[in-house]
């Protein structure tokens, strides 16, 4: 008499799967504790703004001998908070500047931050500068899994998700409450979208996703299409995808340091690494990676078809997003 138990098929596979499983959880635990202590106390929102508290506070510095320190004779009202998703529920943290020396803004821009980093930084003088220079009202938000904001850092499970997550904060509060509160001043205000790298990325998609959204956009260093340098062979981008099937939030994405390639100036490496607290300096996680391709791929294919008034800046020697791709397209 056999001691041997013989499993049907479909048992076998769901066996099977379910070891997959436990070993793909068992190694994003292996990954956090032994390489990426550093970035676990950054993984939720609500950690993240233990760090940093989710309320209007000043960038670091002022840009010298462009930007004034912000006091009360500042010529803008800054407010911020969170803002939570109907569909998810996700808190989405938001900064405002409104002009206060005019009698109403010429326009309302909203900003979007790029990959791993958030508002309260490089967007933050950015922001300020409209405002201040050009009497723009202006709304910061970190996007979801960035931040201040709800979602595990820098990981994205779907671009058109991602995009639509975005889509929905501008409808819910910039367009529903946000742009209303002005209407005293104004009847009518131009809404434009101020994307860079990333969210250059993500403003193109929404331009061409829902081409009645901005009046035009502002696209500085886009992610219109990933440098060859930056860009995984062939065979390691099938080997990721495979690996992502089974442990999709684990940061093990071998690519440059983008601190390294980011900043001409090493100085401004060095500060940046001090100074921006919330920015993501691990690995890029496996989804993160794919979606960031599948962006990509979508806006080139479909550049053609914006209708949207847009402006692209760029410098020639970015190593991160293809300045070459803007001529390109």
């Amino acid at each position: 008499m056999s001691n041997f138990i013989t499993l049907s098929p479909d048992t076998t596979w769901f066996l099977a799967i379910v070891a997959l499983m436990g070993v793909a959880v068992l190694m994003e635990k292996f990954l956090y504790d032994t390489f990426y202590k550093k970035i676990a106390n950054y993984k939720t929102g609500e950690m993240r703004r233990k760090i940093v508290p989710a309320e209007f506070n000043t960038h670091p510095h002022a840009l010298q001998g462009i930007l004034p320190e912000i006091s009360p004779a500042s010529p803008f009202k800054g407010d911020a908070g969170l803002f939570p998703l109907k569909s998810t529920g996700d808190k989405i943290f938001w900064e405002t500047f409104v002009p206060t020396d005019v009698e109403h803004p010429r326009g309302v821009i909203v900003f979007c931050h790029g990959y791993a980093d958030h508002s309260g930084f490089h967007m933050f003088n950015d922001a300020r500068m409209f405002c201040e220079r050009e009497k723009y009202a202006c709304v910061l938000f970190d996007q979801v899994g960035s931040g201040r904001s709800d979602g595990l850092q820098a990981y994205i499970d779907d671009w058109f998700k991602y995009c639509q997550l975005a889509k929905e904060f501008i409808d819910q509060f910039v367009l529903a409450t946000f742009v209303p509160s002005l209407a005293e001043r104004s009847c009518h205000l131009p809404f434009y979208g101020y994307g860079h790298s990333m969210g250059g990325g993500l403003v193109t998609s929404l331009a061409i996703l829902h081409p009645e959204l901005f009046d035009g956009i502002i696209l500085q260093s886009p992610m219109l299409k990933i440098p060859q340098g930056m860009h995984p062979s062939w065979v390691v981008e099938q080997l990721l995808r495979v690996v992502a099937r089974i442990a999709p939030k684990a940061p093990i994405v071998p690519t440059k340091n983008l601190g390294e390639v980011m900043y001409h100036h090493r100085d401004s490496i060095h500060y940046a690494a001090k100074f921006n607290r919330l920015v993501y300096r691990g690995k890029p996680r496996l989804s993160t990676a794919l979606c960031l391709l599948q962006g990509q791929d979508f806006v080139s294919a479909n550049f053609k078809s914006v209708k949207t008034p847009f402006i692209v800046c760029h410098g020639a020697a970015d190593e991160i997003t293809d300045p070459h791709a803007d001529v390109e397209m």
